[in-house]
């Protein structure tokens, strides 16, 4: 893995997080990514609701890819995999397959919902965000930014900030930076601490 391209890459996300772009860039955006990463959660409450199950109020995070090239097509998006969580917490893990997205290539995250996402969702969310981080990073993957639904960013951020991240950039301590923006160009950036 190429430290200096991270760091490079890092400071250039750091610097356009200093800028608040319109609703109509996010496209754009995402089209300066090679490939798109979606979240999405949903509550699976009853699912396992049998005599004895302990299993209550799970939530569901599907993740999936796909390339922008050509347009990016969503609906031709690869199943890569499902989290199940409860309260935040990772119970299991479904994997459709492998993660196919060449090394070195920009990646750009984005959190999907039909409706606004409660505190459950915004916690799994958020852990799931932190396990595809490091499989990217693995895949010496450049994450350029995380795009989140405009009444999400707060609790997302939060949600985040429960696993060692703050906004508040430690001299040299940080370790990793995330960008989150939502679709209405707010941002912010979180540092990695630990």
């Amino acid at each position: 893995m190429n430290i200096e391209r991270i760091a490079f890459t890092l400071s250039l996300v750091a610097i356009i997080s200093l800028h608040v772009l319109p609703a109509s860039a996010i496209t754009r955006l995402e089209s300066t990514s090679k490939w798109i990463i979606t979240l999405e959660a949903e509550e699976e409450n009853g699912k396992f609701a049998y005599d004895g199950s302990t299993l209550r109020n799970l939530t569901k995070v599907k993740v999936g890819f796909f390339p922008t090239a050509g347009g990016g097509d969503e609906s031709k998006a690869t199943r890569y995999e499902t989290f199940w969580m409860r309260e935040g917490k990772p119970l299991g893990l479904e994997r459709y397959s492998k993660l196919s997205i060449p090394e070195n290539d920009d990646v750009a995250l984005r959190v999907t919902a039909n409706e606004a996402i409660g505190y459950t969702e915004q916690s799994a969310i958020a852990d799931a965000i932190l396990r595809v981080l490091l499989d990217l990073y693995g895949n010496s993957n450049i994450v350029t930014r995380i795009i989140v639904p405009s009444g999400s960013i707060s609790g997302i951020s939060a949600a985040l900030q429960s696993h060692n991240f703050t906004t508040a950039k430690s001299s040299n301590a940080a370790k990793l930076a995330v960008f989150l923006q939502t679709e209405d160009g707010t941002s912010t950036t979180l540092y990695y601490t630990r």
